[in-house]
Formats: C-alpha cells, structure tokens, sequence
C-alpha cells in the first residue's frame, strides 16, 4: 500500500470512441488501484463526440470534460489542468493499451523512486494491431529521437505513461497536436528519473483517427524543430537546482570514504594531469590508489615524484604494482587494497573537476542506486586530431549513442556507465562479483549488468563529467582501436551469452553482405553491380550528411573531410575486428 501520494487520476482523451471507452474502462482495475492506497479518479476529455462516448463513459463512473478546441496535445492539457491526482496516467480510449497494466505502471513509478514511466508497444503486438505502415513510421521516429537528442526510446510515440504531477510542472510540452506524446518524452528523459516498460498491444476498437502519413510527417518535423529551437534546457534549470541542492546538503553532513582507483599501464603522457585532477578534488575523506600493470616506460617515475612532493598530510596517494594482463584485473586488484565504503574509477588518460566526487555521491544517497556515471567528453589538453575523433565517435553513426559517448542533459537512469568514469557503491560492485578478469573489452558492460541483476539502478548525471585525452591520435590507431573493440565485443559476447546482442553485430553483417555482393557482381554481373552501387552510394550518401552534421554541432569545418574517413574507419575496423573476435575467441 502506498500512502503518499494517495491521489491518482486517469485522462483519456477521446473522439468518436463509444465502444473503445467501454473496453477500456471495463478493464480499469480501480479495486486494485484504491487497494495500492489510491483514490482514483477518472477524466474523460471529449473532443466533441458525435455517438454516444460521453453517455457511456459517465455510465461507467468517469467525470468527462468536453474539450471543443482540436488536438491530442490540448486534449490533454484540458485534462491535466481539471484532474486532482499526485499521480496522472496518460491512456487512450481505444482499447489498444492494456488498462489493467495501470498498476504495473504506478507500482514501478513509485517502487523505484521514477519521475516518469512511458509503455513500449513493440514488443508485444498482437497480430493485426499494427500495420507496416505504422511499424516503419515509429521506426523512423525512434531513430530520429535517437539521432537528434541521444535518447535510446524503444516507442517515442506512445500513448500510455504515468507522471507525478510535480515534474509535470516542470517540462508540460508545447505541442497541441499529436507531437504533445514524443515531446513530454523527450523533456522527461533529458531532465528526470525515468524507464520504460513494454506493455501488450491490441487492435483497436472503432475506427482509426490518426492519418498516418501526414501525423508521421508532421511528428518528424516537430522533433527537428524542437532539437533546434534551443529551449529544452530551460526545463532542467529545476533539476540542476536540486542537484546543487543536494550537493550543499552533502557538504554538511559526515560523507563515505571513498576511494578513486586508477589502473594504468604505459600512460607517461597523460598521468601527471589525471594525477593533479584528481589530487584537486573537493571531498573530505578520500584515497587514491594507483595501479600500475607492468609499465615499461616512465609512468611509475613520473607517479613517485609527484608522490614525493606531496606534503605528508595530503599524501593520499597508494601504488600498487602488479603484472597483470587487462584493465579489469587492476581494477580488481585496486578494489582489494582499497577501503571506501565509495569506489571511483577513473582511467590514466582522464582528468576530472573538483565536484566530479562529490556530485556522484549526491547521487548515491538513494538507497537502490548502485552506480553513477556521467559524460566523457574530449581534453582540450589533447591532440586534435585526437579530439576530433572522440567528437565524431560521440554521434549515433560511429557509436549508436553508446552511453561512453552519451549527452544526456540531466540526470537519468541507465543500463551502463563506462569504467572510465564510474563511481559505485562498494556493496554493489562485491555482490556483483567485481569484474572479470579474462575480459579485455566490455568488462564495464558485464559488471554493470551483474548490478542491476542484483536490483540496483546505474544512474548517468551531466554533472559526473571525465574529460578524455584519447589514445586515437591517428587515423591508423583509430583503426587498431576499433578492431580491438569488435574482437573484444565479439569474444565476450561467445563467452558471456548475455552480452551479446543482435545490434552488435550490424556492422559485421553489412560488410559480409557488401563482400558477397561484389563476388556475386564480378561472377554473374546481372543486377548485383547495380544493388551494390545503390548501397554503396548509399551509405557514402549517409556518412557525407552525417559528416555535415557533426562539422555544424561542433563548429568545425575540417570535419566535414574528417569525418567520412572516420565513419568507414570506424566501421570497417569494428566489422573485421568482430569477425576475428568470433573466430579467434579473443583479441
């Protein structure tokens, strides 16, 4: 039974719906609802109906509003501004959306601590519900949320979400229209505690109103227009606010020890500044413990002056020599010397702010929070061509918004937080059984999975920031990199089932259907030379738009030649590199 809040209210906005609403409402498990502790109320906002909708809903128990202003967006805005609930739920009058997974939604809401819940049609549709039509039009949509705001949403276009009312205040969107459902998405996910959960998806009852094509279209052009209008921002000032605020309470009160664990291996370039970062950081009770993994130049000199002029009481340096072969052992390793209640990882490239500690922990405070990550963005200390090509790989087309490369504009939960910027809960991290050893790649991916399986959230925060003086400083050791990663990602993935997933394996996938299409073009010519330039010309039409793109998001017209080499780098080297991880079994 939950008690606070007590109140929930249910808007449904409908037009023409007399036999939909009956379902609908039928299947509203209100007894479960009151009996989780809520007083229910449910507001049907009617878009001047011509059948009987109306009549049937007030005969089922439902307050209806008539709303003669045109609009799914305003239709709910009528609605919010008329309900009483703590709690609202968003649900459509066709009997699409299963109504009995209301409590579902609510419970995870509440349970763990979430700001916003949105249901996943995709999963589970039932055969007729959903025609190609539709599936290719969220499709685009979806890829459009996650090449224009870095969100991974399995169905921006939903119908069915739960809000609290008080972040609702917050980031209640613009659009009247049909846009209204992706845009308070997109602004709930930028700014507050979110998940997404799938749901069944049935056919619907009465006559479709959506129009398909022109509703997608108009959808398409709202998320443009709202990524380049500049004022999603003003939405999270209320969380940056909350941050700052738990920020200064943590300052107040007695804070973990902590300990930042640094493995490194031939890092003579970039240790010295990771080490000042790191020695400058704001927090009262903390440690740091450099693991050095067999170095063969001058790390572990430049390590023990800087060691030796520190001043005895500021002295919180440890070095821990070991030999061992990966990152993942010297992580272990300095876990197991270490002893903060907080474990920080940072990698021997990486510098961070003074507030980079003390912000994570801010986040930690929540008991089922198990992990917080944030940004890694490129070193203005770095290279640039090395800075140029940690830009270009943050976008979708290098990395799929891999969450290493992520830009969320708040705080929001995630699946994954890269090891060079983690902070963890030490609790978590021992119930997950530290890192594997043997894996040489994707060893973040496999703990941080471990942890959430043991029911903890990961947390990524805009305020947890790890700038990155990256390694690939050349196009040829951009390459190398790659290749490792996809033999790593592919050998990992035969050892360890659950890190395996088909999306890994798309890269891989085009270049063996490109290679078989040019034996097929040089065996039996026909019409394969043709399906092959069409690819071809294709994806060099892809990379050239997305290299426009990258050149005007970063301001950078040498970009616009970069990026292209980058991009079939990038590929071309994931793609092999996979292909060697899957027979070799290692890199």
């Amino acid at each position: 039974m939950y008690t606070n809040p007590c109140r929930l209210s249910v808007i449904i906005p409908t037009i023409n719906e007399e036999d939909g609403i009956v379902s609908t409402l039928s299947e509203l498990p209100r007894k479960i609802l009151e009996g989780m502790g809520f007083a229910c109320e449910i507001l049907v906002v009617d878009g001047c109906s011509s059948d009987r909708t109306r009549e049937r809903a007030e005969q089922l128990g439902a307050r209806v509003i008539v709303e003669p202003r045109i609009g799914y967006g305003r239709a709910y805005k009528t609605g919010f501004s008329a309900s009483k609930g703590d709690i609202l739920v968003a649900l459509d009058g066709d009997h699409t959306y299963p109504a009995s997974s209301v409590p579902m939604l609510v419970r995870t809401l509440i349970e763990k601590d979430l700001d916003f819940v949105t249901a996943s049609r995709l999963d589970f549709i039932k055969t007729g519900a959903m025609n190609w039509i539709h599936r290719l039009g969220n499709w685009i949509l979806n890829i459009s949320v996650r090449l224009l705001f870095g969100l991974r949403l399995r169905d921006s276009q939903s119908g069915m979400w739960v809000i609290r009312r008080d972040v609702l205040d917050r980031i209640l969107p613009e659009s009247d229209g049909m846009a209204f459902s992706e845009e308070i998405k997109i602004r709930a996910f930028k700014c507050c505690k979110c998940a997404e959960t799938p749901v069944n998806y049935g056919r619907r009852t009465g006559d479709p109103k959506i129009r398909t094509v022109l509703d997608g279209f108009k959808n398409l052009f709202y998320l443009s227009r709202l990524r380049f209008s500049g004022n999603l921002n003003r939405y999270n000032e209320v969380n940056m606010e909350k941050m700052a605020s738990d920020t200064s309470e943590l300052s107040k009160e007695k804070l973990p020890r902590a300990s930042i664990i640094i493995p490194v291996k031939n890092e003579e370039r970039t240790i010295a500044n990771t080490l000042n970062s790191v020695l400058r950081i704001d927090y009262p009770d903390y440690e740091i413990v450099l693991v050095d993994g067999g170095s063969g130049d001058r790390t572990l000199s430049i390590v023990e002056q800087i060691k030796g002029n520190l001043h005895q009481s500021q002295n919180k340096l440890r070095i821990i020599k070991t030999n061992d072969s990966t990152p993942s052992q010297g992580r272990n390793a300095g876990l197991r010397n270490s002893s903060g209640e907080i474990v920080a990882f940072v990698d021997g490239d990486c510098s961070v702010g003074k507030d980079w500690l003390k912000n994570a922990v801010a986040l930690l405070k929540q008991e089922d929070v198990g992990g917080v990550g944030g940004p890694v963005i490129s070193s203005k200390k770095g290279a640039y061509l090395s800075r140029t090509l940690l830009d270009i790989s943050s976008t979708f087309l290098a990395s799929a918004n891999s969450t290493l490369f992520a830009r969320h504009s708040s705080v929001v939960e995630v699946k994954n937080i890269p090891s060079c910027n983690a902070v963890y809960r030490r609790e978590a991290v021992e119930k997950a059984g530290l890192y594997s050893k043997d894996l040489r790649f994707c060893e973040d991916v496999d703990l941080n999975y471990k942890i959430k399986k043991s029911g903890y959230r990961l947390l990524y925060s805009s305020d947890v920031v790890v700038e990155h003086d990256w390694k690939a400083r050349t196009f040829g050791s951009l390459f190398r990199f790659m290749f490792g990663y996809g033999a790593g990602r592919a050998a990992a993935s035969k050892k360890y089932g659950h890190l395996f997933s088909l999306f890994y394996t798309v890269p891989s996938i085009a270049l063996l259907g490109l290679f078989s299409l040019l034996l097929l073009s040089l065996s039996y010519g026909g019409i394969f030379p043709y399906v092959l330039g069409f690819l071809v010309c294709s994806y060099g039409i892809l990379v050239l738009t997305f290299a426009c793109l990258v050149a005007h998001r970063f301001r950078d017209r040498k970009m616009v030649v970069l990026a292209p080499v980058a991009y079939v780098i990038t590929h071309f080297g994931y793609a092999i590199g996979f292909f060697w991880g899957l027979i070799k079994g290692h890199t």
